[in-house]
Formats: structure tokens, C-alpha cells, sequence
């Protein structure tokens, strides 16, 4: 909840919690909320964070829809909160 709050309170950034990507393309992304309506984002940058279980393979899914691909944190394996924000850095540092 605390890192939820700072992340709403910073500039030029919003969040979308409770939603299932159905796609990500060179525009952004679609998606469908909690109620069941699909909508989509203009977006450069895309980050998909979801669960504490490893979905590589869903993951890879993914893989080709930008010109820059990167996987962090638990796309891997489940790591402990450190290692996850690194690989996350890392990622984030390369964009």
C-alpha cells in the first residue's frame, strides 16, 4: 500500500490495478478492467507487473511486440524483493 501511494503521487504517472493485458502492440496497450470493458493506452514504455509465481513462458508471449524486449524480476524466477527491484532497475536504467 505505501509503495502503491508514493508511485500515484508522482508526476506523470498513473497505474491500472485489477486488469488482464490482452494485447500489447507498437501503440500501447489493450486491456480489459475489472468489469469486463476493454480499453487501451498510447504508451512507449510498457511494464507488465504480475503475481509472485515465475510466468516465463508467458512472458515470452510478448516477446517481438517492441523493438526493445527485456524481462525483470520474477519472469526469471521468484527472488526476494532485492533482487527483483534491481533486475527491474537494470531494465528500467536501459530504456
Amino acid at each position: 500500500t505505501n509503495m502503491r501511494d508514493a508511485w500515484m503521487e508522482l508526476p506523470g504517472f498513473s497505474g491500472i490495478e485489477n486488469a488482464t493485458v490482452t494485447q500489447v502492440n507498437q501503440n500501447g496497450v489493450i486491456y480489459t478492467d475489472a468489469d469486463g470493458a476493454e480499453h487501451s493506452i498510447d504508451a512507449d514504455n510498457v511494464v507488465v507487473a504480475c503475481g509472485i509465481v515465475p510466468k516465463y513462458d508467458e512472458a515470452m508471449k510478448f516477446y517481438g511486440a517492441a523493438d526493445c524486449y527485456m524481462t525483470a524480476g520474477d519472469c526469471h524466477e521468484v527472488g526476494n524483493l532485492q533482487n527483483v527491484i534491481r533486475s527491474a532497475y537494470a531494465a528500467a536504467v536501459t530504456i
